[in-house]
């Protein structure tokens, strides 16, 4: 309601709403009514476009992560048609990856339900182990297993970041924080120092929780160019 409010009374440039792909597919009367409602605003005041974009087709990073964005543009200041971003070739999940491999005692540490889907998880397996061809990740932190297309990493959640519930079958180890943040477009590189001001598991939350930034990059460049603004 408070968003709904400073669209309506704070009249922004723009308005950028992002959130999961099931607002869309597992509400859709509500999600278009929504939609339907911000045309409406202040007398058709916004042009309002939406689209779901995934991370491993929009941002380069090979990261299934499907979000609904929603675009409103104050009519009087679009100086050219709005386009979304055009879909780019991701790279090699393994590029994002250090080299560490993991063992038993890193297995150990896991809880009893990590435990079983990682062994599930190996026994299903579909890239090579032990190669840096295709690296395959298991989201084994659920109670269902979920073994992920090879190359290709699932959707960070802030449960599944917080709790390392991501495993690298080739590594036999789960995902690192700073490989949960390159896969969300963060260079951990620039973030020295963040385990002093916050436990890996509340950096998880935050992770999880985060925009794709190579993908809100390339969204922003378009919105930019859309109402005149200089784009580097």
């Amino acid at each position: 309601m408070l968003i709904m409010h400073y669209i309506m009374h704070g009249c922004p440039t723009v308005f950028i709403l992002e959130n999961v792909e099931a607002l869309v597919v597992s509400f859709t009367d509500s999600f278009h009514e929504l939609v339907m409602f911000l045309r409406q605003v202040n007398n058709n005041m916004y042009e309002v476009h939406w689209k779901i974009l995934d991370a491993c087709l929009y941002s380069s990073l090979p990261q299934r992560r499907p979000r609904v964005f929603i675009i409103g543009f104050k009519r009087t200041r679009m100086v050219q048609p709005f386009s979304w971003p055009q879909m780019v070739q991701s790279v090699r999940l393994g590029s994002l990856l250090d080299a560490r491999v993991g063992g038993l005692e890193e297995f150990a540490q896991q809880s009893l339900t990590h435990q079983r889907n990682i062994l599930k998880a190996m026994s299903l397996q579909t890239a090579a182990p032990d190669t840096d061809d295709a690296m395959q990740v298991a989201d084994v932190g659920g109670s269902r297993l979920s073994l992920c297309t090879p190359d290709l990493a699932p959707s960070s959640t802030a449960t599944r970041t917080a709790s390392k519930g991501f495993w690298l079958l080739n590594r036999n180890r789960p995902l690192s924080m700073p490989e949960l943040m390159r896969l969300q477009g963060m260079d951990p590189e620039r973030m020295p120092g963040w385990e002093a001001v916050v436990s890996e598991r509340q950096m998880g939350h935050i992770v999880g929780n985060a925009i794709n930034v190579k993908l809100f990059a390339r969204l922003m460049r378009e919105v930019l160019l859309t109402i005149g603004r200089p784009v580097k």
